[in-house]
């Protein structure tokens, strides 16, 4: 599951810059893919239109790599303690299931959560979001509302009936004159189960 991030200076200036990003290496790491995409698209930019923090000044040991250290100066922004910079990206290509539905901007949080899930639940998530649509896809509902899988809402709807008892009580010889097609259609229109076909496999839902 990936990402392209494009730069958006370069792209108006008819300039093509950008990096695939593997989206399960920051799964739960948003603030890593922000940086990621700073690193490597932003601040790689021939097309820079700010100026931003060095991240060699401000990294995780100031007191050695500080502008301000003594005679040291920072071989990154020359002691200035900015660089140029790319302001904006989007996304402008993905690989994987469901991704494309984020657009070119997406909430890289609930874009990581997703590429989670799938890798959690698999096609399952991902007929889940083809009915819901991602932006209204949530972990916490997917939970409560998956009920599994079965070859047809006949056939699920059949084998409730069986587990409930409720067709022990009709006489074997009888059974055969009940309509489960129209049963299995009602129960569908009434509005509480939906099913979602994904790669030749049907996904169960309350709804």
């Amino acid at each position: 599951m990936k990402m392209y991030a494009a730069c958006l200076a370069s792209y108006n200036n008819g300039v093509l810059h950008g990096e695939w990003f593997d989206l399960e290496d920051y799964v739960d790491d948003v603030e890593g893919l922000q940086e990621a995409i700073a690193e490597k698209v932003l601040r790689t930019s021939r097309f820079p239109n700010v100026m931003v923090e060095c991240p060699e000044c401000d990294g995780p040991t100031p007191s050695t790599s500080t502008c301000d250290a003594g005679d040291y100066q920072c071989p990154v922004c020359d002691g200035s303690g900015k660089i140029p910079s790319a302001e904006e990206w989007a996304a402008h290509d993905y690989d994987g299931e469901g991704l494309s539905e984020f657009g070119e901007y997406p909430n890289l949080e609930d874009l990581l959560k997703h590429a989670s899930l799938i890798s959690e639940h698999g096609d399952a998530w991902l007929a889940y979001v083809e009915w819901q649509g991602a932006s209204n896809a949530t972990a916490e509902n997917f939970e409560e509302i998956q009920l599994g899988t079965c070859e047809s809402a006949q056939d699920y709807f059949e084998n409730l009936l069986e587990e409930s008892g409720l067709l022990n009580k009709v006489p074997s010889e009888l059974r055969g004159y009940i309509d489960m097609e129209a049963y299995a259609r009602d129960q569908e229109l009434n509005g509480s189960y939906h099913f979602e076909e994904l790669n030749g496999i049907t996904y169960v839902f309350a709804s």
